[in-house]
């Protein structure tokens, strides 16, 4: 009991300072207070707004004219004239053109869930990562009780001439090596809580407490088609292609001509010299324009230009899928290699358990080479170690797994499609 408080002391020395904090919130911190995700969904909100911009109509045009030498007319000088104008898209055009905007949204809002993702994947890691190191202090913490166990022993039997100087030795320099690796570990901690404050936008040295591995999500029976569908990634690329084929679309009737209306005021002075009828009567006339899309070759490139970007998207699309699928594969004969290494450890750690008591009961009792008991003991605590890497390795495949389909179970009030 007292050799567990002291482990505890030295694993959380300022926890206090620090709130509880399970993995869930610490993604959940992060994905509220990570600048890179933040601008990634200020961008997607940016691009909402080109929507209504898209729609609008081109603003109207008010012009002013003044003669200055009067056009004479039969019923006065013109001295200054007024004109408005507002010109009018083809029909379906402005609509055509929120369409688009509203794909190339989409696009943006996908690369959002990408990065939310891929921040997401980066916590879970770190956090593993963290976990591990913990695992490596308590071993190594344990093995250093063990060996200074061992000590006492060893200097009695040299004491009485029992073993060689050597023996002393090899016990005294083996604590001390492992003293110099449990101050590199602790070290090391550092640095992984620092990475993940960092993600989290926090002072790198807030300490992180009550580091615990969840329950690894499961795979099983699913086919990667399925699964393939809410890949933001994947969807991205759906996404390009989508919008391709709207500005497609915009482009077959971008070649129509716009129609404006408008309507001109002229200031007409009286005559002084004869007042005919409607003498100084102002003028006012209506008109109505007709743009010419003559420049055809101009509009066969901006369509052309949007059949090659389709293509372009279509064949990333392609490339993404075959991308996605290797990784899927890759990750599942990883998952099936780290279940056969962790059935393997656990074997040979129970072996070497074993045999490590036989030789310790031997070495009370004279008959065994102490060099052999500290070996086995190494051993043991380097299986042990190996076993806890082969288990973060399945947990790593897992939520790798996770990432490939886009499924992360973590919904976030701030982020959400408009």
């Amino acid at each position: 009991m007292k050799r567990k408080i002291i482990l505890a002391i030295s694993f959380f020395s300022l926890v206090f300072f620090a709130k509880g904090q399970d993995l869930d919130s610490l993604l959940i911190e992060a994905a509220r207070n990570n600048p890179a995700l933040k601008a990634k969904y200020e961008l997607y909100l940016a691009a909402l707004e080109r929507i209504n911009q898209k729609q609008a109509l081109p603003d109207p045009t008010l012009s002013f004219g003044y003669f200055i030498s009067p056009v004479e007319t039969r019923v006065g000088p013109q001295q200054f004239k007024i004109s408005i104008a507002q010109m009018f898209p083809w029909m379906g055009t402005n609509k055509q053109k929120g369409n688009v905007a509203s794909a190339e949204a989409k696009v943006f809002f996908e690369q959002f869930m990408q990065e939310k993702n891929r921040l997401l994947l980066q916590i879970k890691s770190y956090y593993a990562d963290l976990y591990l190191n913990r695992k490596e202090i308590l071993f190594k913490q344990e093995e250093i009780e063990i060996l200074q166990s061992f000590e006492p022993t060893v200097r009695s039997k040299y004491e009485s001439n029992l073993v060689s100087l050597t023996d002393l030795i090899r016990v005294q320099v083996s604590i001390e090596d492992a003293n110099t690796s449990l101050a590199v570990l602790q070290s090391k901690e550092k640095g992984l809580v620092g990475q993940l404050n960092s993600l989290m936008h926090r002072p790198l040295n807030l300490p992180i407490e009550h580091i615990e591995l969840p329950p690894v999500p499961a795979f099983e029976n699913i086919k990667i088609d399925s699964l393939l569908s809410t890949n933001p990634s994947l969807l991205m690329k759906q996404a390009k292609v989508a919008a391709s084929e709207e500005r497609i679309k915009l482009s077959e009737i971008s070649n129509r001509p716009s129609i404006g209306v408008g309507l001109d005021y002229a200031f007409v002075g009286k005559r002084n010299d004869i007042n005919p009828a409607g003498n100084g009567r102002d003028i006012l006339m209506p008109m109505v324009s007709l743009s010419l899309p003559i420049f055809r070759k101009k509009n066969d490139a901006i369509k052309k230009e949007a059949v090659l970007i389709k293509s372009s998207a279509e064949q990333e699309l392609a490339a993404e899928i075959i991308s996605l699928e290797n990784d899927w594969q890759q990750a599942t004969f990883k998952s099936e290699q780290s279940a056969l290494l962790k059935a393997q450890y656990a074997k040979e750690i129970e072996q070497k358990q074993l045999m490590l008591n036989i030789l310790i009961g031997e070495y009370t009792n004279r008959s065994a080479n102490f060099e052999e008991v500290l070996a086995t003991q190494k051993q043991l605590i380097m299986l042990k170690l190996a076993s806890e890497k082969v288990e973060l390795e399945h947990y790593k495949v897992m939520i790798q797994k996770e990432f490939i389909t886009g499924d992360q179970p973590l919904n976030i009030d701030r982020y959400e499609r408009k």
